[in-house]
């Protein structure tokens, strides 16, 4: 039972990946609102390299949208772009903290130490996003194998007891 279930115990694991989608909705909602109201007051130069923080939320938002339709529909293959998403982002979150490496000499130190403590703390919560949608994507990949219909409840079922006096 409790490989079904994320979150500490707490919920069911196609709930949680619900959640995860709401929770990465907001995300990317607030850092496109967070980018473009910043980009607003940068020069040219300094917008180009907004695109890709940009386009990254604009595909979370998007692949989030698609994997609640996932959970709800039981298409385990529509999980994969989310997966995606996440792998992309985490290589994002990489690249800044290279960015932040090798400019720590132009940097003060107090704002490359937010970004490496920033950077790590959000990357950990992509991998416990990636780790619960992964274990989504397994659960209903081995329930349409196993051939259970999404009525059928695998946590609670109830199974015939044979009769000792029959043995």
């Amino acid at each position: 039972m409790s490989r079904h279930r994320c979150c500490f115990g707490s919920c069911r694991l196609r709930v949680g990946a619900c959640v995860i989608g709401i929770a990465c909705i907001l995300i990317s909602i607030l850092s496109l609102c967070s980018l473009l109201s910043v980009s607003t007051t940068m020069s040219s130069d300094a917008q180009s390299f907004l695109t890709t923080p940009i386009v990254l939320s604009l595909v979370q938002f998007a692949t989030s949208m698609i994997m609640i339709v996932a959970v709800l529909t039981s298409f385990h293959w529509l999980l994969a772009p989310f997966i995606m998403s996440c792998a992309a982002n985490l290589l994002a979150l990489v690249v800044l903290c290279s960015w932040g490496v090798l400019r720590r000499h132009e940097l003060s130190t107090t704002i490359v130490t937010i970004l490496l403590l920033g950077a790590t703390g959000i990357a950990v919560v992509y991998f416990w996003f990636l780790t619960i949608i992964s274990m989504t994507f397994v659960l209903i990949r081995d329930r349409k194998i196993m051939g259970y219909d999404d009525e059928y409840d695998i946590e609670n079922r109830q199974f015939d007891r044979a009769s000792s006096s029959i043995v």
